[in-house]
């Protein structure tokens, strides 16, 4: 079974806790803003290892990531 992430919550906590888009690029290793942008907006997918690190960034227990 797939599960979807979900988006909203982890754009929501992001702006809440007033990271920005370069913020959490370096947070998961992601070579440019853009590329973390283009995760958060569902033009490409979170891969399995970086939501870890998400997760401790924003705070957000893992299980609550996924919608």
């Amino acid at each position: 079974m797939k599960r979807k992430i979900n988006l909203d919550l982890i754009r929501e906590k992001r702006l809440k806790l007033g990271y920005s888009n370069e913020e959490m690029a370096n947070c998961l290793g992601l070579a440019s803003p853009e590329k973390y942008f283009r995760r958060e907006h569902g033009t490409y997918k979170f891969q399995a290892g970086e939501l870890p690190a998400l997760s401790k960034k924003l705070e957000i227990p893992l299980e609550k990531i996924f919608a």
